[in-house]
């Protein structure tokens, strides 16, 4: 293992330390923690790519990006559900008070952090989807299911190497709070066995996109059709 790769893996380390410090000490707008969060995620992964474009990683090759065969209709079936899905719950949260009011006390329920990630005005979304949505879905599928998944396996079983890199992947949301971690393991190790099983980049990473999107899409479309919003978002926490 290079010194690159070690600093690599420190910085993957210290990453939610830092970003608790950060929560802690520096405060600003939403959007501005929205930012603040695409750049950090970005820092890492770059400095991820890197080292791999100058071969100091020991993971050498990148996996394939489109799945083959049959796996490549079950992933597109896969990801156009999800989408429509989403479609369908915001026009039932659009028509039906009962499931407005239902969504937002499920949200309310997700801590101040949570509150404080989600969007509320069209521009939280708009920002929310362009820039946390993307960036979270290519940074972490490039530093968790392809790297660490990746050095993992190497030295031990696939299915090890899943659970690991998975607990590494909720330790990452650890500004959620706590009893979150273990709900966002679960979605890494989800994630981590669909990139298994399609071996695609491409689509874990839509996945991954879409799954934030949908959690926005939800918070965002109860306060646009309530007339008094339901969920009192901590907006100067950090995100």
């Amino acid at each position: 293992m290079t010194n690159m790769e070690v600093m690599l893996l420190m910085m993957l380390a210290l990453f939610p330390v830092i970003d608790g410090l950060l929560d802690k000490y520096w405060r600003s707008t939403k959007q501005t923690e929205y930012i603040k969060t695409a750049v950090m995620l970005w820092l890492v992964c770059g400095f991820l790519l890197f080292c791999w474009q100058h071969n100091t990683l020991t993971i050498t090759r990148l996996p394939p990006m489109l799945p083959d065969g049959v796996k490549s209709y079950l992933a597109g079936a896969l990801l156009i559900g999800i989408m429509g899905y989403i479609g369908y719950v915001v026009h039932v949260i659009k028509r039906t008070e009962t499931v407005r009011n239902h969504v937002a006390q499920a949200l309310s329920q997700g801590g101040e952090a949570m509150h404080a990630m989600l969007p509320q005005s069209g521009k939280d979304y708009a920002l929310f989807v362009l820039v946390v949505s993307v960036s979270a879905g290519i940074c972490e599928a490039l530093i968790f299911r392809w790297y660490l998944y990746g050095l993992i396996s190497e030295h031990f079983h696939w299915s090890f190497a899943l659970v690991l890199s998975s607990i590494a992947f909720g330790l990452w949301h650890a500004y959620l709070g706590w009893q979150h971690i273990i709900k966002t393991m679960l979605v890494g190790a989800l994630l981590c066995g669909v990139f298994l099983y399609v071996e695609s980049l491409l689509v874990v990473i839509v996945l991954h996109i879409l799954l934030d999107v949908y959690a926005g899409t939800l918070a965002y479309a109860v306060q646009r059709y309530t007339k008094a919003p339901c969920i009192d978002v901590a907006s100067e926490h950090h995100s």
